[in-house]
C-alpha cells in the first residue's frame, strides 16, 4: 500500500483467473460495488438500482436510478483483460483519473488500483484524497471486490 499527497494506491489479490477477475470487476460491478454508501445518490437519499460500465474506449460508466443515469466517469483505457483507466467525474466539474491493472499471480489475480489528480479539487484536494485513501474508500470498496470473486 503506497500514498503519496496526490495519489491512492490499492492492492487486492483473488483467486480466480485474470480474465474472470476482470470479467466481474467491468461486468458485474453492480453485483459488487457498495451503492447504498458509495454513491452519487446517496446524496439525495436515494439508493441506485445498479451500475454500468460499457466496455469500449470512451465508454461511459454510471448508477442508474429508474430511467435515470447518472455519471461516474468515462473510460480512457480499455484493455481487456489487463488495465482499464478512467477519467473519474462524481464530484461536478472536477476530473480525477483511477487505473485498474490485472495481473496474473500464483493461484489468481493481483489487481492493484492507483487513483490520482485530486490536485483538480483545489483546497479540499487533501480531505478528498484522505476520504479515498481511508478504510472506507477504496480499501472498503475492494473488499467488496474480493468478497464477490469468492463466492
Amino acid at each position: 500500500m503506497t500514498t503519496t499527497t496526490d495519489t491512492v494506491t490499492r492492492a487486492v489479490e483473488v483467486r480466480v483467473p485474470v480474465d474472470v477477475a476482470w470479467r466481474v470487476f467491468t461486468e458485474e460491478m453492480h453485483r459488487w460495488w457498495p451503492l447504498a454508501t458509495h454513491s452519487i445518490s446517496k446524496e439525495r437519499g436515494e439508493t441506485p438500482d445498479g451500475v454500468v460500465v460499457e466496455g469500449h474506449l470512451g465508454g461511459a460508466i454510471y448508477e442508474t436510478v429508474g430511467a435515470d443515469r447518472r455519471a461516474w466517469g468515462t473510460v480512457v483505457s480499455w484493455e481487456p483483460p489487463t488495465r482499464l483507466s478512467v477519467e473519474w467525474t462524481v464530484s461536478p466539474g472536477v476530473v480525477t483519473q483511477w487505473t485498474a491493472t490485472f495481473s496474473p499471480i500464483e493461484g489468481g489475480t493481483r489487481l492493484e488500483l492507483v487513483h490520482s489528480g485530486f490536485e483538480a479539487h483545489g483546497a479540499l484536494a487533501q480531505e478528498i484524497r484522505d476520504s479515498y485513501g481511508s478504510e472506507d474508500g477504496w480499501t472498503y470498496v475492494l473488499g467488496r471486490f474480493v468478497e464477490a470473486t469468492s463466492g
